[in-house]
């Protein structure tokens, strides 16, 4: 293998390798103040072994133990029978259903779901890719010269 096809391969390792590392460089650390509940915490906590994000202070399986939990909120009231008018009629009375006001939605979900795939929510991902493409002109400049200088001794 001549030195310029050696080189070149190198610097395409070393490019591939550095372009394979942007995106763990590119995921962001959660910390507490990231949160608005525990709940929402101790989601992320149970989603990923080993607490990379440094949740559980005191590692008792417990994350964020100062953030407020959510609020439960209060089932909606029964549907009650009203008795049907006590004065004779012609036609049959029927006791009539009240339904209670507002949606049939009991628990209404609050907060967001962290999915972990739409890539990073900071402005510095354009700042990675741009290092990168430095980079690699960078090494693709270095080899060429460095296979100039050996293939001209």
């Amino acid at each position: 293998m001549s030195l310029v096809r050696r080189a070149l391969l190198t610097s395409a390792i070393v490019c591939g390798a550095l372009f394979a590392a942007a995106p763990m460089a590119i995921a962001q650390d959660k910390d507490c103040g990231d949160f608005t509940y525990q709940e929402e915490a101790q989601a992320v906590f149970d989603a990923v072994p080993g607490d990379p994000n440094r949740l559980d202070a005191d590692n008792d399986g417990i994350a964020c133990e100062n953030l407020p939990h959510r609020p439960v909120s209060q089932p909606s009231p029964t549907p009650t029978t009203t008795p049907a008018d006590p004065t004779p009629s012609t036609s049959k009375a029927k006791p009539t259903t009240k339904k209670p006001s507002g949606s049939q939605v009991k628990v209404k979900p609050v907060g967001g779901v962290a999915t972990g795939g739409g890539g990073s929510s900071s402005d510095d991902s354009g700042a990675y890719i741009a290092l990168g493409g430095v980079v690699l002109v960078g090494a693709a400049a270095g080899t060429v010269l460095v296979a100039r200088r050996r293939a001209g001794h």
